[in-house]
């Protein structure tokens, strides 16, 4: 089921005071797969909740065209993202599954409009399920009230970004006159640096004090991870194969870092500033980022959130410089991807003690 809506003017500017609605833009939504009743909106006249028209203004405050974002709510986030991605390699594969984390949300571009795709279960309305779900269901529901109604407007601020970058034109490089091995690592610092921007759009006020640390668990996935490509590609010849698993994994891996960077910055700490001995003293971030994070964070810390529009000069200048640190980092774990003069591209692996 696929329910469109256009948009409303007349918007609170949060939950709170929806009592006081002010004179907002408002993106269009649409409800899929989703039960309106449970969103907290009836069938007949489905009036949008005060949470949801606060993701809705907050992607209209930051488009550059609101009239061509729609806020999409869906039941089944994966089915509505493969719904939107062209056919292929990604689409067949595309999971919530990010490294130790997951996909909250995912901005796409269709037919020249942008998506901003959100699971439905953080508008769930408790009123809604205390009387049309069995108690132990509703309790759930109930009880993580306050933390998904947090997360949502969270999320809706993090992907405004990403909807003002699209827009301006800002999230869509061609890199294709790079040889392969560059381009993979251009792809995957533009990416870094425009999650890095869309996290720094996110105000303190909005934040967990964990946001700021450091993940080790992302250092023991990873680490896990590439273990299992070596056992898993030694011997059998897909290079390719082996090249692009390695460098999504740590992808993943790099992501997770930019969102710490961005909110240790928004938090106000000194860029450089030390992590605790807990993480200082570990194995993992011995052998696995102590020798790059500086690097990491330096890079980061000049550029500005995805609010802010910046100069393609700029855009190109930090992603060549994170692109080179990523490569080194990943040579440091033993893996080794670049283009040859011919025209041709080379992998091979002499993976670091750590990952065996």
């Amino acid at each position: 089921m696929r329910r469109e809506f256009v948009p409303s003017f007349d918007v609170p500017s949060d939950e709170e005071s929806a009592a006081a609605p002010s004179s907002v833009p408002a993106v269009a939504f649409v409800i899929e797969d989703a039960d309106l009743v449970m969103l907290g909106m009836s069938p007949e006249r489905p009036v949008p909740t005060p949470l949801i028209d606060f993701c809705r203004a907050a992607l209209a405050l930051l488009a550059l065209r609101p009239d061509e974002v729609k806020l999409v709510i869906a039941g089944d986030l994966v089915e509505s993202v493969k719904a939107r991605l062209p056919d292929g390699p990604y689409r067949d594969s595309f999971d919530l599954d990010r490294g130790a984390g997951s996909v909250g949300a995912k901005t796409l571009v269709v037919d020249g409009e942008v998506h901003v795709v959100f699971p439905a279960f953080l508008f769930l309305d408790s009123d809604a399920a205390r009387q049309h779900l069995p108690p132990e269901d509703a309790e759930q529901i109930v009880a993580s009230d306050e933390a998904r109604a947090n997360m949502a407007r969270r999320t809706a601020i993090h992907e405004a970004q990403h909807v003002a970058m699209e827009q301006a034109g800002e999230d869509n490089p061609d890199f294709s006159a790079a040889g392969w091995a560059r381009q993979n690592f251009l792809n995957v610092a533009h990416q870094v640096i425009s999650e890095y921007r869309a996290e720094l759009g996110v105000p303190r006020e909005l934040r967990e004090e964990h946001e700021t640390d450091f993940p080790l668990e992302s250092l023991r996935h990873l680490q896990a991870a590439l273990q299992r490509y070596v056992v898993t590609y030694h011997g059998l010849g897909d290079v390719d194969r082996l090249a692009y698993e390695v460098v999504q994994e740590t992808h993943h891996l790099w992501k997770a870092l930019a969102y710490v960077a961005a909110a240790r910055r928004v938090m106000g700490f000194e860029t450089g500033a030390p992590f605790p001995d807990d993480v200082a003293e570990s194995d993992l971030w011995r052998l696995m980022a102590e020798d790059h994070w500086d690097d990491l964070e330096r890079l980061l810390s000049d550029i500005p959130p995805g609010g802010v529009r910046v100069g393609p000069s700029d855009l190109e200048r930090w992603t060549d410089e994170l692109a080179d640190a990523l490569n080194a980092w990943l040579t440091d774990f033993g893996f080794v991807w670049e283009d040859l003069a011919d025209g041709r591209s080379r992998f091979w692996m002499e993976p670091a003690d750590f990952i065996f």
